[in-house]
């Protein structure tokens, strides 16, 4: 008896504590005013029809889940601040909303649908609430990114597209801890070139090329590609450290190359 009770009051202190965690107050005045900008523009996005909970607190973390009649998205200070500067911390905003605003029914969208809704419809919408986050790193593509964005007629258009392919940019750029991929990020502008699977073939795949992809294409108004993140859908082919993993026979139409030896 005094072992279950023990065993109880334990767990009801990690639960405790675990709340606790999750509910850390915003100390940054900074992020609580973007916060109230955010909620603006999740309700202008997302429209009335769709139940969400739109939720902020200090951790690192950023993700959406369904809980019985609605979506919860829950974006941590932390996690908005790294993917910085500016209009990445905007793009990290969009492709959580994205995957509630890509959604089908009950179901939280496709990482990649994800990434495409991102920069088709809501960092549009962002980057007008946000005017004033302009990122003054250059880049070595901006000279490209600035010349894809001239096949929109307006410069406020044109604006848009810019900054919504350097929020790509940094938000999937391989730099991050939590990423795997060291490779670095090409870009291209014309739907055949993007349509191309852009990790086939290696080891570990470049994810990030994938997801950046697809932002690409939301941006300059192409349709999505057609490769798929398959680092976020669950599929543990990796251990750890990213190195080979038991899952070498992945079917050829994911875009990896079947019976790779492991390294």
């Amino acid at each position: 008896m005094k072992i279950l009770i023990l065993i109880s009051t334990i767990l009801a202190c990690v639960t405790a504590f675990a709340s606790k965690q999750a509910k850390r107050k915003i100390a940054n005045d900074s992020f609580v005013e973007d916060v109230v900008k955010i909620r603006k523009a999740a309700k202008e996005l997302l429209g009335t029809n769709v139940k969400f909970d739109l939720k902020f607190n200090e951790t690192d973390e950023a993700f959406v889940i369904f809980k019985t009649d609605r979506f919860e998205i829950v974006i941590g200070e932390g996690a908005y601040h790294q993917y910085g500067p500016a209009e990445g911390s905007l793009a990290l905003v969009c492709h959580e909303l994205g995957h509630v605003g890509a959604a089908t029914d009950a179901y939280v969208s496709s990482e990649e649908d994800a990434d495409y809704w991102a920069t088709r419809v809501c960092m549009p919408t962002m980057l007008k609430l946000f005017p004033n986050k302009v990122s003054e790193t250059t880049l070595p593509i901006d000279d490209e990114f600035q010349n894809a964005c001239t096949k929109f007629l307006s410069v406020d258009e044109q604006k848009i597209c810019l900054r919504s392919l350097r929020g790509a940019y940094f938000f999937r750029e391989p730099t991050h801890k939590d990423l795997c991929n060291t490779q670095k990020l090409y870009f291209k502008s014309t739907e055949k070139e993007l349509s191309k699977t852009p990790y086939k073939g290696q080891r570990p795949p470049n994810m990030s090329q994938c997801s950046f992809n697809n932002m690409v294409s939301g941006a300059l108004n192409l349709k999505k590609p057609g490769c798929h993140n398959l680092m976020m859908m669950g599929f543990s082919f990796f251990g750890p450290k990213c190195g080979p993993g038991p899952f070498t026979n992945m079917p050829d139409e994911l875009g990896i190359e079947p019976d790779l030896p492991s390294e």
